[in-house]
């Protein structure tokens, strides 16, 4: 088995800096036998031509308050090396997007799209040592990804007044030298925690243009929205967890933490979409949020009563709708709702003073222009 060691490190400011017609027969048929190279095995442990990630969670106490629990999130896959069959399926991916055949050629493209081509590996284990607890986790599931929570006693952590993070370092087997690494950030019981969107949110991606966003998701360097990473170092400085959700696919994590990191956008929980390119096409990267970020964020809330919550997104697309119905729901904890503003709309609006935001009262939600007015809205509320 594969075994995990654990040290404890606080937050700071962030987290240390480690997200067209080209289709011939032939090139369908490669991407066909690429995709469906993954096949059923015994569980097993890491072998050296695998990789593991781990994606930042959030830990919360118990209900004693006398252990953390520790959401553990890892993703198993074998980097496709570059081939002739690599390049093929790239080719037929960015047909399936409908770009131009040279974005086959961007390095840019590359990259990204090669993190939905990689041999996601089912049935793998791995035992993990936090503190003096331990835990075998897995098997992974056919996406490669596998989920287990860890309880450590909270003397051996520290109490602590604020957020802190956790990390953890996997020791791969047989003197394999590699190194991989995975956060969690440890949340007090009560406090202020930040659920943010992502796309038009921190990130220029231009959703309600189909075009532009596959430029920008595929083609493009990221680009942090003006402002957002100084208001939101802000919120971390006092004391607020930023716990990050998006219909973004996992498959964008690894560039999406690269850009936080040039960005310095502080880290915090990620909380991102499933999705499999062998059992869904390209055109699903981009369904609607209303299907996959309400429970995520109600889940939040629900596994934190005692804190209260910012809820930060934009105009886009629906996230007011969304924020709107959280805030209806859950009265006591949500603090205040900031919409930033990429469709030239007006708080007096229709959609926000109707649907998005009825019978919530007018002091709670604001419609942003820049992040200097989301900043000012929210000086009383942190």
């Amino acid at each position: 088995m594969t075994k995990v060691a654990a040290g404890f490190e606080r937050a700071g400011t962030s987290m240390p800096a480690g997200w067209a017609a080209y289709g011939a027969t032939w090139v369908a048929a490669a991407l066909l036998a690429f995709l469906l190279s993954i096949t059923a095995a015994p569980a097993s442990s890491l072998k050296s031509d695998e990789e593991v990630i781990f994606f930042p969670t959030a830990g919360h106490l118990s209900e004693d308050s006398s252990r953390w629990v520790v959401p553990i999130h890892a993703w198993v896959f074998e980097p496709e090396r570059d081939s002739l069959l690599r390049k093929s399926a790239l080719a037929a991916a960015a047909a399936a997007l409908g770009l131009d055949r040279s974005a086959a050629e961007s390095d840019i493209f590359r990259q990204r799209a090669a993190w939905f081509l990689v041999d996601s590996e089912r049935g793998k284990r791995i035992d993990l040592t936090l503190s003096t607890a331990a835990r075998d986790l897995g098997p992974s599931h056919a996406n490669g990804h596998l989920f287990a929570e860890i309880a450590i006693e909270r003397r051996i952590a520290g109490p602590e007044p604020a957020p802190f993070w956790l990390r953890y370092a996997l020791e791969p087997p047989n003197g394999d030298t590699r190194n991989f690494t995975g956060d969690a950030l440890l949340v007090p019981r009560d406090g202020l925690s930040v659920i943010s969107d992502i796309d038009d949110t921190v990130k220029l991606s231009e959703v309600r243009d189909k075009k532009a966003l596959l430029e920008n998701s595929f083609l493009k360097p990221f680009v942090a929205a003006p402002g957002m990473a100084a208001l939101y170092r802000d919120f971390v400085s006092k004391g607020a967890a930023i716990h990050y959700v998006s219909s973004s696919p996992w498959q964008l994590y690894p560039p999406l933490k690269d850009f936080f990191d040039e960005a310095e956008l502080p880290n915090g929980s990620f909380h991102l979409k499933s999705f499999r390119l062998k059992d869904e096409s390209f055109l699903d990267l981009f369904a609607s949020a209303r299907e996959t970020k309400p429970a995520v964020i109600e889940n939040l809330l629900a596994r934190f009563p005692d804190r209260k919550f910012i809820l930060v997104g934009d105009s886009g697309e629906a996230d007011p709708e969304i924020y709107g119905d959280v805030a209806r729901r859950f009265p006591d904890q949500v603090r205040a709702i900031v919409i930033r503003n990429v469709t030239a709309e007006s708080a007096d609006d229709a959609r926000y003073q109707g649907a998005a935001f009825k019978d919530l009262p007018s002091d709670l939600w604001l419609l942003f222009d820049t992040a200097d007015m989301a900043g000012a809205f929210l000086k009383s509320r942190i």
